[in-house]
């Protein structure tokens, strides 16, 4: 499917289409330009959005990641 059809298909435009290229790459793909590391930054996102919203103290949150 080209890029064209596919964001009109999802409704959303990329100003950088490299961005929707590395988002669709799978890592035995290309280890260097996949989705993992904007899977990283997009959970790092939520995350801190859900400490906000909840007020839990940062900190807290790290220190119980390192325990499991």
């Amino acid at each position: 499917m080209k890029l064209n059809k596919l964001q009109k298909k999802i409704g959303i435009n990329f100003k950088d289409d490299k961005l929707l290229i590395q988002a669709l790459t799978h890592k035995s793909f290309d280890t260097k330009n996949n989705y993992e590391k904007l899977e990283f930054l997009g959970d790092r996102a939520v995350s801190y959005t859900h400490l906000r919203a909840h007020e839990t103290p940062e900190h807290l949150v790290i220190r119980v990641r390192r325990v499991k």
